[in-house]
């Protein structure tokens, strides 16, 4: 993978900490949702390009 995302936009509930990343590379919108509050003290790394979550 080369280059980077256009365009982006990043939502998050305060209350609940769920969250949704969408992100626009090479012409296709991509969806990410997490729940910050479950990551908090855990390590993770997640490739975009390889995520369960990731939605095209």
């Amino acid at each position: 993978m080369s280059g980077y995302a256009t365009e982006w936009t990043m939502t998050q509930s305060l209350d609940t900490g769920d969250s949704v990343f969408k992100y626009n590379f090479e012409e296709n919108w991509n969806t990410v949702k997490f729940n910050v509050y479950e990551m908090m003290g855990k390590d993770f790394r997640l490739p975009l390009t390889k995520s369960l979550m990731a939605k095209f």
